[in-house]
């Protein structure tokens, strides 16, 4: 399984851009990926998600890499990492939104569909398995809550998308494996 966890310039992948991923295999959490893109051309920019993840509108239009190239690096490091498989299994803490901000980008890069990751909708949510394995106290809790009641130190802020991808990954094995 591949958990990620993404920044974005807004909320609406069809409107906004995606803008860095960070992923760590579960199984072997030694191997990361991370990277950062330029928005996609005639992509929206969020003053407020510039508040979340510490990006600047000058920084972004810097970032030499783009969405195409971007994509096309996650999915070698992908491949690569899990070669064996011919559906991969995503998990993060909302995983549905950074999935989304991911199948987007694809679109928006206008990638072969051939050797695109198969993720299949198969998705699994931190946030879902600490309510039911932990009961509705850490309902409404951010990752933050979700790794102080675990006993995992907090990721920094401003928020970066390989901290969050490594804090996610270390949750998910505190709850699926020792609870």
């Amino acid at each position: 399984m591949i958990i990620i966890d993404c920044e974005t310039t807004g909320l609406e992948p069809y409107r906004h851009a995606l803008v860095s991923i960070g992923a760590v295999q579960y199984e072997d959490q030694e191997k990361e990926f991370y990277i950062e893109m330029r928005p996609a051309d005639g992509s929206e920019i969020s003053d407020q998600a510039l508040e979340v993840n510490g990006y600047t509108r000058e920084y972004l239009q810097r970032i030499e890499t783009s969405t195409y190239d971007g994509m096309r690096q996650f999915n070698n490091w992908v491949q690569l990492t899990e070669n064996r498989l011919p559906r991969h299994y995503l998990g993060g803490f909302n995983t549905h939104f950074d999935a989304g901000f991911i199948n987007w980008s694809y679109e928006k890069a206008k990638m072969d569909k051939t050797g695109i990751p198969n993720f299949d909708f198969h998705y699994l949510d931190l946030y879902s398995v600490f309510v039911a394995k932990v009961g509705k106290r850490g309902q409404g809790t951010g990752l933050k809550g979700v790794c102080e009641y675990l006993g995992v130190k907090p990721e920094s802020y401003p928020h970066n998308a390989l901290n969050g991808a490594r804090k996610t990954a270390q949750c998910l094995k505190i709850l699926l494996d020792e609870f």
